[in-house]
Protein backbone atom coordinates (compact mmCIF):
# COMPACT_ATOMS: atom_id res chain seq x y z
CA UNK A 1 0.00 0.00 0.00
CA UNK A 2 1.21 3.50 -0.64
CA UNK A 3 -0.13 7.09 -0.32
CA UNK A 4 0.48 9.83 -2.39
CA UNK A 5 1.09 12.11 0.85
CA UNK A 6 2.15 11.33 3.64
CA UNK A 7 0.25 12.59 6.47
CA UNK A 8 0.77 12.23 10.44
CA UNK A 9 -2.90 11.19 10.50
CA UNK A 10 -4.98 9.45 8.96
CA UNK A 11 -8.97 9.16 9.31
CA UNK A 12 -11.04 6.17 8.50
CA UNK A 13 -15.03 5.90 8.17
CA UNK A 14 -15.06 2.00 8.56
CA UNK A 15 -12.74 0.65 6.88
CA UNK A 16 -13.73 -2.61 7.03
CA UNK A 17 -17.53 -2.59 6.38
CA UNK A 18 -18.43 -4.86 3.47
CA UNK A 19 -15.16 -7.15 3.49
CA UNK A 20 -15.20 -10.49 4.20
CA UNK A 21 -13.76 -11.29 7.58
CA UNK A 22 -10.07 -12.59 6.07
CA UNK A 23 -10.02 -9.34 3.92
CA UNK A 24 -11.20 -7.27 6.92
CA UNK A 25 -7.78 -9.19 9.45
CA UNK A 26 -6.03 -7.96 6.60
CA UNK A 27 -6.80 -4.66 6.16
CA UNK A 28 -6.72 -3.94 9.81
CA UNK A 29 -3.25 -5.22 10.08
CA UNK A 30 -2.32 -3.69 7.23
CA UNK A 31 -3.35 -0.62 9.12
CA UNK A 32 -1.43 -1.21 12.48
CA UNK A 33 2.12 -2.21 10.45
CA UNK A 34 1.52 1.62 8.52
CA UNK A 35 1.13 2.80 11.83
CA UNK A 36 4.22 0.79 13.47
CA UNK A 37 6.63 1.36 11.04
CA UNK A 38 5.67 5.42 9.69
CA UNK A 39 4.39 6.40 13.41
CA UNK A 40 1.64 7.49 11.66
CA UNK A 41 -1.45 7.44 13.52
CA UNK A 42 -4.82 5.94 12.45
CA UNK A 43 -8.13 6.92 14.02
CA UNK A 44 -11.12 4.91 12.66
CA UNK A 45 -14.60 3.65 13.33
CA UNK A 46 -15.45 0.14 13.42
CA UNK A 47 -18.09 -1.44 13.89
CA UNK A 48 -18.78 -5.05 15.44
CA UNK A 49 -15.14 -6.29 15.21
CA UNK A 50 -14.29 -9.85 15.27
CA UNK A 51 -11.82 -10.55 18.31
CA UNK A 52 -8.96 -11.32 15.93
CA UNK A 53 -9.53 -7.45 15.09
CA UNK A 54 -10.49 -5.64 18.40
CA UNK A 55 -6.89 -7.66 19.60
CA UNK A 56 -5.23 -5.65 16.88
CA UNK A 57 -6.18 -1.77 18.30
CA UNK A 58 -3.88 0.02 20.70
CA UNK A 59 -6.31 1.97 22.48
CA UNK A 60 -10.19 2.62 22.30
CA UNK A 61 -12.63 5.29 22.50
CA UNK A 62 -16.48 4.13 23.02
CA UNK A 63 -19.36 6.06 22.61
CA UNK A 64 -22.80 5.85 23.58
CA UNK A 65 -25.52 7.87 22.08
CA UNK A 66 -22.64 10.24 21.29
CA UNK A 67 -21.38 10.66 24.94
CA UNK A 68 -17.52 8.77 25.46
CA UNK A 69 -17.86 6.05 27.35
CA UNK A 70 -14.19 5.10 27.38
CA UNK A 71 -11.13 5.80 26.50
CA UNK A 72 -8.15 4.72 27.21
CA UNK A 73 -5.65 1.40 26.48
CA UNK A 74 -7.17 -1.91 24.86
CA UNK A 75 -6.06 -4.05 27.47
CA UNK A 76 -7.46 -1.57 30.20
CA UNK A 77 -11.23 -1.85 28.81
CA UNK A 78 -12.46 -5.24 30.47
CA UNK A 79 -10.65 -4.20 33.69
CA UNK A 80 -12.76 -0.50 33.85
CA UNK A 81 -15.81 -2.01 32.96
CA UNK A 82 -15.47 -4.56 35.56
CA UNK A 83 -14.91 -1.62 38.66
CA UNK A 84 -18.12 -0.99 37.30
CA UNK A 85 -20.62 -3.98 37.84
CA UNK A 86 -19.72 -5.34 34.07
CA UNK A 87 -18.34 -8.33 34.04
CA UNK A 88 -16.81 -10.23 30.24
CA UNK A 89 -17.71 -13.70 30.66
CA UNK A 90 -14.35 -15.78 29.30
CA UNK A 91 -15.19 -16.93 26.13
CA UNK A 92 -17.16 -13.96 24.97
CA UNK A 93 -16.32 -11.45 22.35
CA UNK A 94 -14.82 -8.36 24.23
CA UNK A 95 -16.05 -6.38 21.46
CA UNK A 96 -19.83 -7.34 21.59
CA UNK A 97 -19.26 -7.15 25.22
CA UNK A 98 -19.06 -3.97 25.31
CA UNK A 99 -21.33 -3.40 22.73
CA UNK A 100 -23.77 -5.00 24.45
CA UNK A 101 -22.79 -2.89 27.93
CA UNK A 102 -23.50 0.68 25.69
CA UNK A 103 -26.57 -0.53 24.74
CA UNK A 104 -27.93 -1.17 27.98
CA UNK A 105 -26.37 1.83 30.12
CA UNK A 106 -28.30 4.48 28.57
CA UNK A 107 -26.70 7.87 29.82
CA UNK A 108 -23.75 6.27 30.94
CA UNK A 109 -20.74 8.77 30.35
CA UNK A 110 -16.84 8.26 31.12
CA UNK A 111 -17.70 11.01 33.85
CA UNK A 112 -20.47 9.23 35.29
CA UNK A 113 -18.49 6.05 35.17
CA UNK A 114 -15.73 7.66 36.85
CA UNK A 115 -18.30 9.09 39.79
CA UNK A 116 -19.83 4.91 39.80
CA UNK A 117 -16.02 3.68 39.92
CA UNK A 118 -14.56 6.17 42.97
CA UNK A 119 -17.67 4.71 44.52
CA UNK A 120 -17.47 1.84 44.74
CA UNK A 121 -13.46 1.68 45.52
Amino acid sequence: MELIIEPQVLFLDEPTTGLDAFTAVAVVQLLRNLSRNSERIIVMSIHQPRYSIYKQFDSLTLLSQGNMVYHGAIKETLPYFTNLGYFCEEHDNPADFLLDVTNQCEGLTSATASTKINNNN
